[in-house]
């Protein structure tokens, strides 16, 4: 029974995990962020992306056998 609980609960956070990460980012009055995001591409150079083509980040989850 505490394994299953146990299991339960992993999944549960698990999956709460990929929805709090596809939340935007704001700032405290609720509104979303203005500033742009700094990435680094393949070349190691920094690259500033408006926040119109803000990327979405997507969890996978992969079980090693």
């Amino acid at each position: 029974m505490k394994k299953l609980i146990k299991v339960s609960t992993l999944l549960f956070f698990l999956t709460l995990l990929p929805l709090l990460a596809s939340c935007g980012t704001s700032d405290k009055t609720g509104n979303t962020n203005d500033m742009p995001i700094t990435l680094k591409n393949q070349d190691g150079q920094e690259v500033q992306v408006p926040i119109d083509n803000k990327p979405t980040v997507i969890f996978f989850f992969t079980t090693h056998t």
